[in-house]
This record gives C-alpha cells, structure tokens and sequence, in this order.
C-alpha cells in the first residue's frame, strides 16, 4: 500500500474510533458490544506499521475511561 494509501487508511480508523466514542457518549449505557468495537478499532489501528504514539495513547485512554463508566453501570 502506498504511504498516502497508509494515511488515508489511518486516518479512516481514527475517525471511526472517535465515531464510536460519540455514539457511545450519547447512549445511556455502555454495552459490551460497545467496547468490542472500540477494541477492534483500536487494535487494528496499533498493529498498523505507521500509526502514531500519541494517538495510540489517546485512544487508549478514552478506552479506559469507558471501560471503567461500563464498570460503575454495573455495580448500579
């Protein structure tokens, strides 16, 4: 794949993962099928050869914030 065909397709995951996350806020519950997506998403985008440190971190880290809202739903 060439180096803007790699950008575009990085880019396309970003996107998707910050879609999912505003989809999720919006919702009064996070499911598992949620997270699901978002783990995908973010997989994907981390095995990438070109993918970015700091927008790894990001992701990860909103990954985590949902995970533990999902966590105290529960415990309700």
């Amino acid at each position: 794949m060439s180096n803007e065909g790699t950008n575009t397709r990085l880019s396309q995951m970003i996107a998707a993962y910050w879609v999912a996350v505003g989809e999720i806020a919006l919702k009064d519950r996070i499911d598992s099928d949620d997270k699901t997506r978002l783990s995908k998403i973010l997989l994907e985008y981390s095995a990438a050869p070109d993918a970015s440190e700091d927008v790894k971190v990001k992701m990860v880290q909103e990954f985590n914030r949902i995970h533990e809202l999902q966590s105290k739903q529960n415990k309700i």
